[in-house]
């Protein structure tokens, strides 16, 4: 019974790949996406987020005085293209598996492997993504990551 009705449950609640995109839509997204991260790596290569008065600073540090997940990252990638690896792991240590996980999602999606970028986007993943967050954010501000 439990079993009938699992599988009845799953059938009905199918989630559908993505549509496929066609080669033209695959290859502006994949020029489009490397402009703009050459782009924003060139002034994040040439600008220090800490010495120019422009760079956007947290709205949650500025408001509440605690680190969110994601400070510190534009300094790390200033360091990750200066080519100091230890200090942008000092500054951000989920920088580098952040940038690897968009990646591999943005190339999944435009190489079309359905397989992975179900895996990458579906539900469990995005809770585990959700729990890893919630747990830097919370060691971070408890520890002084």
């Amino acid at each position: 019974m439990f079993t009938e009705r699992y599988i009845r449950h799953r059938a009905e609640h199918q989630v559908e790949p993505p549509a496929r995109l066609s080669m033209f839509w695959r290859g502006l997204l994949l020029v489009g996406g490397l402009c703009v991260l050459l782009g924003v790596g060139y002034v994040l290569w040439r600008f220090d987020p800490e010495q120019t008065l422009w760079s956007p600073k947290c709205l949650f540090r500025s408001l509440t005085g605690l680190s969110c997940p994601g400070c510190g990252s534009q300094r790390a990638v200033y360091h990750l293209l200066h080519g100091r690896w230890l200090t942008a792991i000092h500054y951000n240590v989920l920088l580098l598996p952040s940038l690897t996980y968009i990646l591999l999602i943005w190339l999944s999606r435009i190489m079309a492997w359905d397989g992975l970028y179900m895996r990458l986007t579906g539900r469990t993943a995005c809770w585990i993504l959700f729990g890893l967050f919630v747990g830097f954010w919370v060691v971070r501000n408890l520890f002084g990551f």
